[in-house]
C-alpha cells in the first residue's frame, strides 16, 4: 500500500507541476508566434510601401519622359510628314528603346494606323481599331486621344507579340490639333 501511495503521490505531484508548466509553455509559444507574425507583417508592409513608392516614382518619371518626347519636333514632324520625317526619329528612337529598356516605340496617327515602330512589329502599317481592337495598345491610344493626357495601360499579354506588356502613351500635338499618339511598350 505504501508503494501505491508513494506512486499515487508522485503522479499527483507530477501532474501538479506539469499541468501549469505545459500551460505556461503553450501560452508562451502562442504569444511568441503572434509577436513574430506581427513583426514579420510590419516588416513586409514597410518593404511593400518602399517598393510601391519606388514604382510610383519610376512611373511618374516614365510618364513625364513620354510626354516630353511627344513634344519633340522630330516626333511631331514624323507624324505630320509620315515617311520623310522617320529617318531622324529612327536613330533617336532606337537609341532610346535600347538605353531605357523599352520593348518598342510606336507612332499612331489620328486614323489609328501604326505609322512607325522602332523595332519590327506586327502592328506596323495596321489600323489598331480594326486589326487589333482588343489590345491594351489600342485601348490606351483611344483613351489618350480622348483625354489628351499621358496615360498608362494595364499590364497584360499583348496578343500580337505574345508577351506581357504595358503601354505608356501620350498625344502628339501639332498646329493646334492632335496628330496622333506616341506609345512605348514596356
Amino acid at each position: 500500500m505504501i508503494k501505491s501511495l508513494r506512486s499515487q503521490l508522485l503522479l499527483i505531484f507530477l501532474a501538479i507541476a506539469l499541468i501549469p508548466l505545459t500551460t505556461v509553455m503553450g501560452i508562451g509559444y502562442v504569444t511568441a508566434q503572434q509577436t513574430l507574425e506581427e513583426e514579420l507583417s510590419k516588416s513586409l508592409r514597410a518593404i511593400a510601401a518602399r517598393q510601391g513608392a519606388q514604382l510610383n516614382r519610376i512611373q511618374r518619371e516614365r510618364l513625364s519622359e513620354v510626354g516630353l518626347m511627344a513634344q519633340l519636333p522630330l516626333v511631331v514632324d514624323a507624324l505630320a510628314q509620315t515617311q520623310s520625317g522617320l529617318d531622324p526619329l529612327n536613330r533617336y528612337a532606337r537609341q532610346l528603346v535600347q538605353e531605357r529598356g523599352y520593348e518598342n516605340l510606336y507612332l499612331v496617327n489620328r486614323q489609328g494606323v501604326v505609322v512607325y515602330s522602332a523595332r519590327s512589329a506586327p502592328e506596323l502599317g495596321k489600323v489598331l481599331f480594326t486589326d487589333f481592337p482588343d489590345t491594351e495598345l489600342t485601348r490606351v491610344c483611344e483613351r489618350v486621344a480622348k483625354i489628351l493626357e499621358t496615360d498608362c495601360s494595364d499590364f497584360r499579354i499583348h496578343p500580337p507579340t505574345g508577351k506581357a506588356s504595358t503601354f505608356i502613351a501620350t498625344p502628339v500635338l501639332g498646329a493646334g490639333a492632335v496628330l496622333g499618339v506616341l506609345a512605348w511598350r514596356a
